[in-house]
């Protein structure tokens, strides 16, 4: 462990100056919390820790940043997608370099206890960020009032396993009317006494369990970063005064109608709410998330097609009426879309989506979860960007799943079958799907009776020699009664295999038979002994 941290101490010494800030700004989170990668960079950039390039976008530098940290390792991929990593954890030793590090250079104080409270006002005009850690109620239970030493602190951070935790209050005459970002995960009573700081540019706050009173949040004249997660937040009836804010992320289901004035505005999530009338506005918005189009009017629809800067949309949908024609119009103006997503809590016919005839080329995810379509749109085969793909279809064919298996860079795909004929096959021809990683197929055919062996689902399924190349992971998902002891035809022939998941509704014992049987087939496969099942 010594030697780890000497290795990391050595690592941080050598970042480039602009780096080092970055890295110490990682000190702001939990120990083993999963940080969003876009969460990071949006924050950095609030900050000020990224410096503008000639002809590169801000946000492309900021990642760039974070892509050079995991590249010295300083901190360790969680999730990565179709080669790019969209969270990472700090080591389980970095936490201790970081404090180390911002103590050295005065960066930082950390209080844990209400001795290091007390040492605050003591200390010299130099901290520039708070840590307060506890794990019980009285772990901080103290109050800060006039402190020399905080009079040039910029940055706070709350963690805490108690609603209580930090069981104290914040005058202020603290001199902490300077701080420019206050992350809070766990409760603080110290939260809303600093509201009060005009200078914050990055507020974050996650805990289900609190309630954030934002009444005020209009003082906050250079916030550029909100985002908060709780059981219950109180806004203003206008936001009119954040007029640099940048992200807005938000677990409420409702904002004010006013947030399409917002002249900066470039990252917009909210919780199932309506979309906000005059969208259109937003020129700058490159993200929309948790929207509904309930209600909405045409104009407003149209008004989704001058958002020409976006890269990400996800609608909930309520009702098939949503997916209309002034939809496809406004997306098919979206060019530089990248992920576009659609959700419906069951299933939902519409075959709108269909009619799309030129999408968006630069696509890397499409998810269109609970939104059924009649058979797999042939514009999809245009998306030669697309990763990450999720279909819910009336039936396919085997000229279908070929049209996707032309996809050069398709890495996840996920296909729900509403209903299966007993005469057809899915067959994957050689050279398929060159690049797949993960395969998963739900069969959903309620009405599918299994009255022979060419009723089976399972032996429908084929996979010829050179199919699949790269498939790792296998998940087969159907209803019981739809299998009757067969597997996939040719399933031997996937050689990077390495997983297969098996699920049966209401299934009993028949998952275990379903592996046996499953065992039996991958007996001519070169890696049978390897491959696990769960």
């Amino acid at each position: 462990m010594e030697g780890m941290r000497r290795i990391l101490n050595l690592s941080y010494m050598h970042l480039p100056v602009h780096l080092r800030a970055c890295c110490l700004r990682l000190g702001m989170h939990p120990e083993d919390y999963e940080i969003m990668r876009d969460d990071l960079v949006r924050q950095w950039i609030a900050e000020g820790l990224v410096r503008s390039l000639p002809g590169l976008d801000l946000e492309d530098v900021a990642r760039s940043y974070f892509n050079e940290l995991i590249n010295r390792s300083l901190i360790q991929p969680e999730r990565t997608v179709a080669g790019d990593v969209i969270s990472c954890k700090v080591h389980d030793v970095i936490p201790d370099v970081i404090i180390s590090k911002c103590q050295e250079e005065n960066f930082m104080s950390v209080v844990y206890n209400s001795e290091d409270m007390a040492r605050l006002h003591e200390c010299k005009p130099k901290v520039r960020q708070l840590f307060f850690c506890s794990s019980s109620n009285d772990a901080t239970n103290g109050t800060i009032s006039r402190a020399t030493g905080l009079s040039k602190v910029r940055r706070l951070f709350f963690c805490s396993s108690s609603n209580d935790a930090t069981n104290g209050t914040i005058s202020r005459a603290t001199g902490l009317s300077k701080v420019r970002s206050i992350v809070s995960f766990g409760g603080s009573k110290y939260l809303n006494s600093l509201l009060f700081s005009k200078y914050l540019r990055v507020l974050l706050i996650e805990n289900w369990g609190i309630t954030v009173d934002l009444s005020d949040i209009n003082r906050l004249f250079h916030l550029r970063y909100l985002k908060v997660t709780a059981g219950n937040i109180k806004l203003p009836s206008e936001l009119k005064g954040l007029v640099h804010l940048e992200t807005l992320e938000l677990t409420s289901d409702s904002i004010p109608s006013d947030v399409v004035q917002l002249p900066r505005l470039s990252h917009l999530t909210a919780l199932c709410h309506r979309l906000p009338e005059g969208i259109g506005n937003l020129k700058l918005l490159r993200t929309l998330n948790g929207f509904q189009l309930t209600g909405c009017s045409s104009e407003d629809i149209k008004g989704l097609g001058e958002l020409t800067n976006l890269r990400e949309l996800f609608f909930v949908i309520e009702d098939t009426t949503e997916i209309d024609d002034a939809l496809v119009s406004s997306i098919e103006k979206l060019r530089k879309l990248r992920h576009l997503r659609f959700s419906h809590n069951w299933y939902l016919d519409n075959d709108s989506l269909s009619s799309l005839s030129n999408p968006p080329l630069l696509i890397e995810t499409l998810r269109m979860k609970g939104i059924i379509t009649f058979r797999i749109p042939r514009w999809i085969g245009d998306l030669h960007c697309l990763h990450h793909l999720e279909l819910y279809v009336r039936q396919t064919s085997t000229d279908d799943i070929g049209l996707l298996g032309e996809l050069p860079s398709l890495m996840e795909f996920k296909l729900c079958l509403l209903h299966f004929a007993a005469n057809g096959a899915i067959i994957v021809r050689t050279g398929l799907f060159p690049a797949l990683e993960y395969f998963q197929t739900y069969f959903q055919d309620e009405d599918h009776e299994l009255h022979s062996a060419q009723d089976d689902v399972m032996a429908h399924l084929c996979f010829e020699v050179g199919s699949m190349p790269k498939l790792q992971r296998l998940e087969l998902h159907l209803w019981e009664g739809h299998w009757g002891g067969a597997t996939p035809v040719g399933i031997e022939h996937v050689l990077a295999l390495q997983q297969i998941k098996l699920g049966f509704a209401y299934c009993g014992e028949v998952d275990r038979r379903a592996e046996s049987a499953f065992r039996d087939a991958l007996q001519a496969h070169p890696n049978r002994h390897s491959i696990r099942f769960n």
